[in-house]
């Protein structure tokens, strides 16, 4: 709540500030105009939400999507570095960690004051809880002004619960010094005694105009913007010169209503009105209010508009409005690139695991697998000397989805701006490379688009130089992995998105393969015999009619427990199998649940890996499809980190994928998984709600400082 309303106060000074130039310009027309500008600063400041317009000015300060920068956080931490830790300190900015003796690391703590530790401590606690800081400061800024508005109104209503009826609307005050017009539903004016009948039809005619333009909703309206925006300076002039702007229209229609020969007797009659003013509540429209010296020159120099400069005032109130009263038009997210799970069109898939110029062991199949590629000539020209480091292995995909388009996932390396191309990158496989080449062009028409979500493929189109920049960032071993289509009769990209823009903090979408278990594809009727039924639930959790039944089982084998979770459609036909064990030291979860409780149901696949010198957690949202290994996945994230890598572990970044799957973990319960103890992983198969069990305090890799500490 408190970001919207600084964000209202922002947006509500540049439109005061707007309004006092516009101010100056207008000085010499009829002061209406100037009062109806303050209408759009109202709206600003009471209406969160406006009507998006090409002519808004804020179209010209709307930003680019801001990027997720290795200094930029969007959460309260405390710093990234531990100097309390001698055996391993974070760099700040290089994503590096430094090992210092630890005779040196002791001098530099016995260098640290208590002060400075103390004054630590403080902005830590700042920087976790200003949110709330600034929440407490604004509630007690309104509750201050709501007693001042209370003592006001119970002054007021002792002045006014003697008021006698005149006629009408109209009432008569002992004690009052300037008629006033009050209330909103039903409002009512109120006269002093003693005037004069010209007196009298003046200020009629005033407050009279006062009710018919609805003047004191107006002005309820901005001393309740005020109440709520006390702390903003801007807001304090605009509620001062909107009454004055107020007053001063209203005099000159009082003007011409009357006629201009009555503008002696009227200045005198508000000259008289102002001479005692012991008056102080904010809220009603009165009389002899505001700066009578200006409201009067005003009115002895009031002359009738003409036709022109009427028509000219209107054209600009009307601009104004609609330049500083709309909202920038958003730049919207590109079509989501997922694909329905059942596409009409033929699909072939070919998967496989590859690395570069090193050999590393697949976790899965514990294969040694090597791709040596070559970097070209354009890459020579733009860097020195070849760069070989050490990838992660991904899983990529090539889906046929048309005669002459192939869709494709690459792990993209490096860019040449001067050649518009992609110079070093990963292939699929062989015959990709043999087919494309190790260099591979953009059309002319090509399209450049970002994932800037951690969870889901939402991506944005930009230009050819913000892609090629943010493939830039990072070390060039980076994976970074990009959906591609490529042509076949010219062999030239014409659309590409990067699929995360977090690589250099490890986060990036992943999708869940369709391959499945492997159980799926043998007889898992025969393999169940060696399992022992520990409980099964009934839910719709597939495109299939009807409730789908989920068991859980588990079985011992050389001190080994292996848990198995198998979902089948009503008829019987096996539709999923998750399957996880205590081999190993990745823990696998599978949950079930339905959406806040009680919306649409979803699976939900957890894996965790916390090693002492590198890690990797990662989740899956889904339900299934109509077919065996079928899935239809609505979120998937990763988050790896290595302590002597290319990668910036930033523990806000981990902190906001905790916070994404803890939704999940609210609203659902265990089938089947593992939980890391002393004696290693142990099997679970209890219907647990693990909301508790994945903080950062319990989940912080063990090779970095925990900045909670």
């Amino acid at each position: 709540m408190i970001l919207n309303l600084l964000k209202m106060s922002a947006i509500g000074s540049v439109t005061i500030c707007a309004v006092l130039l516009l101010r100056l310009c207008l000085r010499k027309a009829p002061k209406i105009f100037s009062y109806a500008l303050w209408l759009v600063v109202l709206f600003r400041l009471l209406c969160p939400v406006s009507v998006a317009l090409p002519i808004s000015i804020y179209n010209l300060l709307q930003a680019e999507p801001a990027r997720y920068e290795e200094n930029k956080q969007y959460h309260q931490l405390p710093p990234r570095t531990n100097p309390g830790n001698p055996q391993a300190v974070l760099v700040e900015g290089t994503g590096q960690s430094t090992v210092q003796p630890a005779q040196k690391a002791e001098e530099q703590l016995v260098e640290q004051t208590a002060e400075n530790t103390r004054v630590e401590n403080q902005l830590d606690f700042i920087k976790r809880y200003w949110k709330e800081i600034v929440t407490i400061l604004w509630l007690c800024g309104v509750c201050v002004m709501l007693a001042f508005t209370a003592a006001d109104l119970r002054r007021l209503y002792q002045k006014l619960r003697y008021a006698s009826l005149d006629q009408e609307n109209i009432y008569l005050v002992d004690g009052i010094f300037s008629p006033f017009a009050a209330g909103i539903l039903r409002p009512r004016i109120y006269l002093p005694y003693g005037l004069t009948d010209n007196e009298r039809a003046y200020v009629l005619c005033h407050e009279q105009v006062h009710i018919r333009r609805g003047d004191p909703i107006f002005r309820v309206l901005s001393y309740l913007a005020l109440i709520l925006h006390w702390f903003n300076p801007f807001v304090w002039a605009a509620f001062f010169l909107s009454g004055k702007d107020m007053e001063m229209s209203c005099d000159e229609k009082v003007i011409q209503n009357l006629g201009t020969n009555i503008k002696c007797e009227y200045s005198q009659s508000l000259l008289l009105m102002a001479q005692n003013k012991k008056f102080t509540w904010k809220i009603p429209v009165a009389f002899g209010k505001g700066d009578t010296k200006e409201r009067i020159l005003n009115v002895l120099n009031y002359r009738k508009a003409t036709v022109r400069v009427t028509l000219a005032c209107i054209l600009i109130v009307v601009l104004f409005a609609g330049a500083l009263g709309a909202d920038p038009i958003q730049h919207t997210d590109a079509v989501a690139q997922t694909k329905d799970m059942e596409q009409n069109g033929k699909t072939h898939t070919v998967t496989k695991r590859s690395t570069q110029d090193t050999s590393i062991i697949n976790k899965d199949t514990e294969e040694d697998v090597t791709i040596k590629t070559n970097q070209t000539e354009a890459n020579k020209t733009e860097t020195s000397q070849t760069e070989t480091d050490e990838i992660e292995t991904d899983e990529i995909e090539v889906n046929y989805t048309e005669e002459n388009e192939i869709e494709a996932n690459i792990s993209v390396r490096s860019i040449s701006r001067s050649s518009r191309c992609i110079d070093s990158y990963v292939a699929p496989d062989s015959v990709w490379e043999e087919t494309y080449g190790s260099t591979i062009a953009f059309s002319q028409d090509c399209r450049f688009y970002i994932n800037e979500c951690r969870d889901r493929l939402s991506a944005r189109e930009v230009s050819f130089t913000k892609f090629a920049k943010e493939i830039e960032q990072g070390d060039i071993s980076m994976n970074k992995s990009c959906i591609v289509e490529i042509a076949k009769q010219d062999h030239l990209i014409h659309k590409i998105t990067l699929k995360s823009s977090f690589y250099r903090n490890g986060v990036t979408y992943i999708q869940k393969s369709e391959s499945g278990d492997s159980i799926i594809n043998s007889d898992f009727k025969q393999e169940l015999k060696e399992y022992q039924s520990v409980r099964s639930e009934n839910m719709d959790v597939a495109a299939v009619p009807g409730d789908e039944t989920i068991t859980v089982y588990q079985r011992s084998d050389s001190g080994c427990s292996y848990g198995l979770a198998v979902f089948e459609d009503k008829d019987g036909n096996l539709l999923h199998a998750f399957r996880t064990s205590t081999q190993g030291m990745c823990q696998s979860n599978l949950y079930i649940g339905n959406m806040d409780g009680a919306g649409d149901p979803f699976i939900l696949e957890v894996h965790m890996e916390n090693r002492d010198t590198y890690g990797e957690y990662s989740y899956y949202v889904y339900t299934l499809g109509k077919k065996r290994g079928e899935y239809i996945q609505t979120e998937g994230s990763r988050i790896e980190w290595a302590k002597d890598s290319s990668l910036i572990y930033d523990p806000g970044e981990m902190d906001i994928f905790l916070h994404m799957l803890g939704h999940y973990l609210t609203n659902s319960h265990l089938l089947v998984g593992m939980e890391m103890t002393d004696d290693g992983l142990k099997l679970r198969t209890d219907p647990d709600c693990d909301e508790e069990r994945y903080t950062y305090a319990k989940c912080a890799p063990a090779c970095f400082p925990d900045p909670y500490k």
